[in-house]
Order: C-alpha cells, then sequence, then structure tokens
C-alpha cells in the first residue's frame, strides 16, 4: 500500500512514555487487563516485551502480541 507506515508498538510505547509534555496512558492487553502509565512508571521495550516499572515496585513485563490498545489521557481544554 503506497503511503503506508507501519507502527511498532514498542516503539509507540516508547515514544507515548518520552514526549513532552508528558500525557498518562493506558496499555489494554487482548485479555481486557490495562496497565496505566503515569510519569512515576519507566519504561523499557525489548524485542517482543515491554516492561513497566514504578516507583512504588509495581513491576510488569507485556508481551507485544497481547497489546490489543493504546489509550493517551490528555486534558481536555
Amino acid at each position: 500500500m503506497a503511503g503506508s507506515e507501519e507502527i511498532s508498538i514498542a516503539g509507540e510505547v516508547e515514544r507515548l512514555a518520552s514526549q513532552q509534555p508528558f500525557f498518562p496512558f493506558s496499555i489494554i492487553m487482548a485479555s481486557g487487563r490495562e496497565y496505566y502509565v503515569s510519569a512515576d512508571v519507566s519504561v523499557a521495550s525489548g524485542r517482543s516485551t515491554v516492561s513497566l516499572h514504578a516507583l512504588k515496585g509495581n513491576n510488569s513485563v507485556l508481551e507485544l502480541r497481547q497489546i490489543s490498545e493504546l489509550v493517551i489521557e490528555r486534558e481536555l481544554t
């Protein structure tokens, strides 16, 4: 398809985590489970996973193939 762009889920998660200004976002898994990513969560991506490391010690490793949606929570002005 001409002009189409392949989107990397890992790349998109990294972009959302490092954008300025930061907006919290959620990662929705195929199971329906939701992971909320706030400013106090560090994000690292690998070849097949995304790791979330919260300051409060709640860590999660998510399989990229199980991520079904990314939801950005922007403030309405």
